[in-house]
């Protein structure tokens, strides 16, 4: 698959994730393309959500098939949460603060909760930026880091975090 079977100029993926039967591609230029694969192998493009932000991750969310379905796209220092049930309205519902230059590694979202996992530079007792590995729980609509649910440091970068969107439950495995 190349640009031109998504109808894009350009194409630089930022990230993707398949969920609940369709795959989401996070272009950096231009935002959410939401598409399925015929049995015929066809790619039906079913939705998309246009930004010229600069997103590098992406996480999506539906508790349901009918009514809600809830996108995080983050970038370098904030996190926003769009409400995506009506592709042609959408709706940013809340922007979530992170550390300046943080570079994430992964996010997640459900009903309850945004999950950021990220390094940062962050000040020391010196005064001096080191590099600081953590994973963020916010509950949704809390806005900053520094009001987060929990905040969970890492010993290192190679840290594994892994999210269940329907029990709330979280893994970490620090190596």
């Amino acid at each position: 698959m190349d640009r031109s079977f998504l109808h894009q100029d350009k194409l630089s993926i930022s990230d993707f994730e398949v969920y609940l039967g369709d795959v989401y591609l996070l272009d950096y230029h231009s935002g959410v393309i939401k598409f399925d694969i015929s049995t015929a192998q066809t790619i039906l493009i079913v939705g998309r959500y246009r930004t010229d932000s600069g997103f590098t991750k992406l996480g999506v969310y539906s508790n349901n098939m009918d009514n809600e379905f809830l996108l995080v796209l983050a970038h370098d220092h904030a996190i926003f949460e769009v409400d995506w049930a009506n592709q042609i309205v959408p709706e940013i519902v809340a922007k979530y603060s992170i550390p300046d230059s943080s570079w994430i590694h992964d996010l997640w979202v459900n009903e309850q909760y945004v999950v950021v996992q990220l390094t940062a530079n962050l000040t020391d007792e010196k005064g001096l930026p080191t590099p600081t590995q953590s994973t963020y729980v916010f509950s949704r609509g809390t806005r900053t880091y520094l009001n987060a649910f929990a905040a969970i440091p890492h010993v290192s970068f190679h840290a594994f975090v892994d999210f269940n969107r329907f029990t709330s439950m979280m893994l970490t495995i620090d190596t």
